[in-house]
């Protein structure tokens, strides 16, 4: 216990001189009391937690709460905000240093355990538990403020080097039947095309899902990739028979503007092109064109409280009637100060309008009854959604997809 007073009055002090000098402390310590350490260079000893949405360091020699770390390259797999961020503190940007303990403990945590089926899926799989000696700066977010996924974490530590890395070899925690520590091959079949528009332009972050037409489990029914800067996409899939597309899994948006179309050039599901493929075999010749752009729909929306008041930084997005678990873009908009937001969406398509916002520091959701906007109904004016309810109904997604028709609305 003595020691542990003696490490913190030291650390105390030390955050009092210079803002350059590095500070040693631990992880504990800065959970403890982040905002004395706001801005501070810190080392700690720190072991790094990374999962599918989140990466974090906690505290070599207990648990005592998290601190995201961040530095260019690394993150989870996925991490959703909500809301903005705490406001940039305009604080300088550091440079991380990319030695060689840098590599090697890249290289430590980018090692996955490998299924031995495709259908022994896991998105974490690591081979190692990482620890090290890390140097970086502590931003604190305040109160109300957040870092990383949902927002859940009130400091972040930005990386600026590792040293003195220490390794658990986790390898014989996994089932040796399911997981191999090499990567084992599947049979697999290689596509490779481009997507185009109708000027035969490249047409770039479109969504190509490749669907089976086979009675095969469900993990092996539907692969998806994304074009690059200039439309080009790969994919691998195991051996059988195929339909390709565009937007086929998720509705068009602005950087998208296409109805879902069919390799190589239709709409109409009946007739798209079906091709089987072998292990080993390669197609290149999987091009689709999109020939039909689709016409903006500006749907104006103001989100306000009960009392009237404009909910600032409220969630608001479109759905597909048709898809409701799919938000047009991919992810959502946020209301500015007086509550209002523009969304795009188009012509021909009915859409569901949905409004929330998570409210700290318990994050409880409050949501508005949703307004159906049919394709045949004009938006003349702003959409009203008043945030009314609250609970589990806000992340239900079947209630998402249920709402009140604009023509018995009045929009303002």
């Amino acid at each position: 216990m003595k020691n542990g007073v003696r490490l913190w009055l030291f650390t105390l002090v030390a955050l009092c001189s210079s803002r350059a000098q590095v500070v040693s402390t631990t992880v504990c310590n800065v959970a403890k009391l982040p905002s004395a350490f706001d801005g501070k260079f810190v080392r700690v000893r720190a072991t790094v937690t990374s999962g599918f949405e989140i990466f974090a360091i906690r505290d070599a020699e207990g648990d005592c709460g998290g601190i995201w770390l961040t530095y260019p390259g690394g993150g989870p797999v996925a991490s959703v905000s909500m809301g903005k961020l705490t406001p940039d503190p305009q604080r300088v940007s550091i440079k991380l240093r990319r030695d060689g303990e840098f590599k090697k403990i890249q290289e430590l945590l980018d090692a996955e355990m490998y299924p031995r089926s495709r259908g022994n899926l896991c998105e974490s799989c690591h081979r190692y538990e990482v620890t090290a000696t890390m140097t970086g700066r502590v931003d604190y977010a305040g109160e109300h403020g957040g870092f990383g996924h949902m927002n859940g974490f009130p400091t972040q530590f930005v990386l600026e080097s590792v040293s003195e890395i220490s390794v658990k070899d986790l390898s014989s925690r996994y089932d040796p039947n399911l997981f191999s520590s090499v990567r084992v091959r599947f049979p697999t079949a290689y596509l490779k095309g481009k997507v185009t528009g109708p000027k035969g332009e490249g047409i770039s972050s479109a969504e190509v899902n490749v669907h089976s037409t086979e009675d095969v489990p469900q993990y092996l029914r539907e692969f998806t990739e994304w074009t690059d800067e200039k439309g080009r996409f790969k994919l691998e899939v195991p051996p059988g028979t195929y339909v390709i597309g565009v937007n086929l899994e998720t509705p068009p948006s602005p950087s998208v503007p296409f109805a879902p179309t069919y390799f190589p050039n239709t709409e109409d599901p009946r007739s798209a092109s079906v091709f089987r493929v072998a292990d080993k075999e390669h197609r290149s010749d999987l091009d689709i064109r999109l020939e039909r752009r689709l016409t903006d729909k500006i749907i104006a929306v103001k989100v306000t409280w009960p009392q009237g008041k404009p909910v600032n930084d409220a969630n608001v997005c479109l759905k597909e009637v048709e898809a409701p678990t799919a938000v047009v873009g991919g992810s959502v908009s946020h209301t500015k100060e007086d509550g209002t937001v523009e969304l795009v969406g188009f012509e021909g398509i009915d859409y569901v309008v949905h409004a929330d916002i998570y409210i700290k520091p318990s994050y409880k959701p409050h949501c508005a009854g949703n307004v159906i906007v049919r394709a045949k109904d004009r938006v003349d004016g702003r959409i009203s959604l008043t945030l009314t309810k609250t609970g589990e109904i806000c992340k239900d997604l079947d209630y998402t997809a249920e709402g009140t028709e604009l023509s018995e609305t009045k929009p303002q």
